[in-house]
């Protein structure tokens, strides 16, 4: 972890957001983080840094950190560093990369949603999801650079 990453800390603002934000939780929400060994990259550090803050907001929000390589990563079949995984034991979400920047709000926002079991999916796309019979691997793809892609 270098010296810039060990002093980062959510604003107050963004604090107070978050804050107002979790009173919509409702069930306990896991967050399984998984960085490298040593957190070689900055982004491993500040993913835990940020989980750990996020964490702390809420008692409705529960943080295990969790290296690459160990027994949970192998059972998740996690590789990439950082993850996150969203209420793995219900299910299959995965973050992998930092939630920062407009991917930040995506974040909290699949928080919510998975506190709540809900999807905001229309009627009309359930209806058209179960339909469906075999599995499907859905990844989403974003970047920080465009301000459309998270929401």
């Amino acid at each position: 972890m270098d010296e810039s990453s060990e002093q980062w800390s959510l604003p107050d603002d963004a604090k107070n957001i978050l804050l107002e934000r979790f009173k919509a939780l409702k069930e306990k929400v896991i967050l399984e983080v998984f960085t490298t060994k040593k957190q070689e990259n900055p982004f491993d550090s500040l993913t835990v840094m940020f989980a750990q803050e996020l964490g702390m907001l809420s008692d409705k929000i529960e943080v295990h950190l969790n290296t690459i390589g160990d027994k949970k990563s192998k059972e998740y079949q996690v590789t990439r560093s950082p993850t996150v995984l969203l209420q793995p034991q219900r299910y299959k979400l995965r973050y992998t990369g930092a939630p920062f920047g407009e991917e930040g709000r995506s974040f909290i926002e699949a928080i919510i949603l998975v506190s709540r079991r809900e999807s905001n999916l229309t009627a009309a796309s359930k209806k058209i999801l179960a339909k469906l019979t075999e599995k499907r691997h859905i990844q989403v793809f974003v970047t920080l650079t465009c301000p459309y892609c998270p929401s």
